[in-house]
């Protein structure tokens, strides 16, 4: 089976202080993974670097053809009184869904994140539910 992801080598540094060196993976169809470290280790470093927000000073990501890697911040900031089918129709817009399917992808991202309330609004979720709705705009990204 051929890597989705190959990274070799990657290192980073902030103002002179090494994050990580010398990291390398493969993360092949089907993998399962996980990024665990202390604070501080430069986990959401790599993320950010395998999707593309951050460059690695040094080493190289080699990622199949036509695979999209979004990042989903650990802390996101949504506009309280903001719907979520506001957002997430939104995000579809800015991301080029022809307006002829942007109800079917926000039904069908509602459905995937499993928010049953379309019109609830932001200030009216939990932690957890804000989470759902910060990666089904990554999806709609993607």
């Amino acid at each position: 089976m051929s890597a989705l992801i190959n990274a070799k080598s990657i290192g980073k540094s902030y103002e002179g202080r090494e994050i990580f060196s010398n990291v390398n993976f493969s993360i092949s169809s089907g993998d399962h993974i996980a990024v665990v470290g202390p604070n501080g280790a430069g986990k959401s470093t790599l993320l950010k670097i395998l999707a593309g927000l951050e460059e690695a000073d040094i080493g190289e990501i080699f990622a199949q053809r036509n695979l999209t890697i979004s990042y989903v911040a650990q802390s996101t900031e949504f506009s309280p009184n903001e719907s979520v089918s506001g957002l997430l129709r939104q995000a579809a817009k800015r991301s080029g869904v022809n307006s002829t399917l942007l109800d079917s992808e926000v039904s069908k991202i509602l459905s995937l994140i499993q928010i049953h309330d379309p019109d609830k609004t932001v200030e009216k979720l939990s932690g957890g539910w804000r989470k759902r709705l910060a990666i089904g705009i990554a999806l709609i990204k993607a």
